[in-house]
């Protein structure tokens, strides 16, 4: 599943919007639970960073990774509110300026205007959940936008974080089966790399959910027992540790 590039882009704006919304009427030193050690002031500079890096990034077309430290970091108390405001405005600004097809560096190797237009609407969505997370109960997530996010996890995340990982990979494999639309994947590692199948299979493991639940289950913001799992829960562990 994925969408348009207007939809991606009006995720980011909206969701983006409703983590500023969290920042000026929450709590700033209020723990953020699904990231640990982090207070809302944290969770709110993190994101403003990651736009504004890849504003940077898009604005100059870069092929290549610019270097992380020489990008501001997020001011100290309340000024970070408007700051991540900024950030915001300019990512927004960014995405709109660049084709799908255009090129520009991202860590995933898929170096075109259309990975940013996807990783940042799942980006503003997850912490959107997480700030919500911090300061209440958190608004539902689209479940179709959630379910493209497991997408983007099995053909982008998953797949790098296996690349990259320094200890074991899963041994097991993965079902995943969505409950309120279409969607299955079949996970495996072969031969040191991630396969995945968009089919009804057997998995060592298998989680059937919703599109919000397979999305927050697989990025550790909610428990394996808030979803249906079947067979081996340490084979889902090691799955979703590549995802971290």
């Amino acid at each position: 599943m994925s969408f348009d590039t207007d939809t991606y882009i009006a995720a980011t704006a909206r969701e983006g919007a409703a983590v500023g919304a969290v920042a000026a009427a929450g709590d700033l030193d209020a723990p953020v639970p699904s990231c640990p050690r982090w207070p809302l002031q944290k969770l709110i500079g993190h994101l403003g960073w990651v736009y504004n890096w890849v504003s940077e990034h898009i604005e100059r077309r870069s092929a290549t990774v610019l270097d992380r430290d020489a990008f501001p970091r997020p001011p100290a108390g309340e000024a970070v509110i408007d700051w991540y405001g900024a950030a915001h405005a300019r990512v927004l600004e960014a995405l709109e300026g660049i084709d799908p097809a255009e090129a520009v560096w991202s860590w995933a190797g898929i170096n075109t205007g259309a990975f940013w237009h996807r990783r940042l609407a799942q980006e503003s969505l997850i912490h959107r959940w997480d700030a919500e997370n911090a300061v209440g109960e958190p608004g539902p997530l689209d479940s179709d936008l959630a379910a493209d996010g497991v997408d983007e996890l099995v053909e982008v995340i998953l797949p790098f974080g296996a690349r990259s990982a320094q200890g074991p990979l899963p041994e097991g494999t993965l079902h995943l089966h969505r409950t309120d639309g279409h969607g299955e994947w079949l996970c495996r590692i072969a031969e040191g790399r991630m396969e995945v199948e968009r089919v009804h299979g057997r998995g060592d493991v298998a989680v059937r959910g919703t599109g919000e639940q397979l999305d927050l289950v697989l990025w550790r913001r909610i428990e394996p027992d808030d979803v249906e799992v079947f067979g081996d829960l340490g084979v889902l562990a090691a799955w979703t540790a590549l995802g971290r």
